[in-house]
């Protein structure tokens, strides 16, 4: 079980760390007009805090609602999106 525990985690953690610089990258593409103010990163590496809190707020949101079959069809769905543009 420590392994299903290990992947699940790593898999997670790279939603977390990916999901923020897709959000900014078609923040930058101007892509879609409402998540501009997504595209201005910090630092000379420009990270993106803001997309940082944002997709931080959305997960919160994910948790909150707590059942996983109603949020599952609809972080795939984005995620999807994403990729797809």
């Amino acid at each position: 079980y420590l392994g299903i525990y290990c992947a699940t985690l790593s898999s997670g953690l790279a939603a977390l760390v990916g999901a923020p610089r897709i959000l900014q990258a078609l923040a930058k593409d101007q892509l879609f007009p409402f998540l501009n103010p997504l595209a201005r990163g910090v630092g000379r590496s420009q990270e993106p805090i803001r997309a940082y809190v944002a997709t931080f707020c959305v997960a919160l949101l994910c948790i909150l609602t707590g059942d996983l079959n109603s949020v599952a069809p609809l972080i795939t769905t984005f995620f999807l999106s994403s990729y797809a543009l």
